[in-house]
């Protein structure tokens, strides 16, 4: 992995950059999964000046001079690693700045209302403005296309584009507003959202105040179905019915060794829950699972 500049920039920096450039358009969310890709980008292209040879390195002032948001993703990185800076910092001193956030923004048409749904990692800066991660990553990164060009370790001078929809987005462009989350039993879970709404008026994206207002959120309880394939012995007829497990069985038929236990497994309960009977004429070993979802 160091044994050459130019596979260590494509195997660990442009490579960082893109798992999370894939993970933020992902409709999924919790586990603090995006901030932990983010964070690895981050660290990444911050620290990447350490891998250049001698006679190519910067210092952090002076990477600054090519790029205004390297000195901003210092403090992001060095926040995170130490969750207060006391010293040496400009934009921000504390990771607790550093968050998920979802943005639901609320358009309308002839057909009614419609969402455009956000993920960013929001930097609330000391002076009281916020700024996207992605962003900051982005300029970052297209700083080090334009510098390893500039010194022959890239042949050709590449660049990341952020592309910012043009307002107001239409309904066959937007998102909508669903999205997975996933969390972990017992384990604390922070969602920070906010909602915005277009102003046809002026233009403009405003912030819905929800002071007076209500935000419900649903939970449902996991549902786990496997299709099963069973063919008749006599008549080789075929039926494929749907079987749905408790948590507890998906947990017993994740111990299973190989798939001959588990259509054992499976088999056994069409006639526990009482799908087939259990003089059933249809053929055990020729079962099939069409599907688990």
């Amino acid at each position: 992995m160091f044994d050459d500049i130019h596979a260590y920039f494509i195997e660990n920096v442009i490579a960082s950059y893109a798992e999370y450039k894939k993970r933020k358009n992902e409709s999924k969310s919790g586990q603090n999964i995006d901030l932990r890709k983010s964070l690895a980008a981050a660290n990444s292209l911050y620290h990447f000046r350490e891998h250049l040879p001698n006679k190519y390195k910067k210092s952090r002032k002076e990477l600054s001079q090519l790029c205004s948001d390297y000195d901003l993703l210092g403090d992001i990185v060095n926040a995170s690693k130490h969750n207060i800076l006391t010293n040496n910092w400009k934009f921000l001193n504390t990771a607790k700045n550093i968050s998920e956030q979802i943005i639901m923004t609320k358009y309308q048409d002839s057909e009614g209302e419609y969402f455009n749904r956000e993920k960013i990692i929001c930097v609330k800066l000391i002076d009281g403005s916020e700024r996207d991660l992605f962003d900051v990553l982005t300029n970052v990164l297209n700083m080090w296309y334009t510098y390893l060009f500039e010194i022959g370790i890239l042949q050709n001078e590449n660049k990341e584009v952020i592309i910012k929809p043009k307002q107001p987005i239409r309904r066959n462009e937007a998102t909508g507003n669903k999205l997975d989350f996933e969390h972990l039993q017992g384990v604390r879970s922070i969602v920070v959202a906010k909602l915005q709404e277009y102003n046809y008026t002026t233009n403009r994206i405003e912030n819905v105040n929800l002071d007076d207002g209500k935000v419900e959120m649903i939970i449902y309880k996991p549902k786990y179905e496997v299709e099963l394939k069973l063919i008749h012995k006599e008549t080789k007829k075929e039926i494929i019915i749907p079987i749905n497990l408790t948590e507890d069985e998906m947990l017993q038929m994740d111990q299973l060794k190989n798939d001959s236990e588990i259509k054992v497994f499976l088999f056994n309960l069409t006639k526990k829950q009482g799908i087939i009977k259990s003089d059933s004429s249809f053929n055990e070993k020729e079962t099939e699972i069409v599907k688990i979802k």
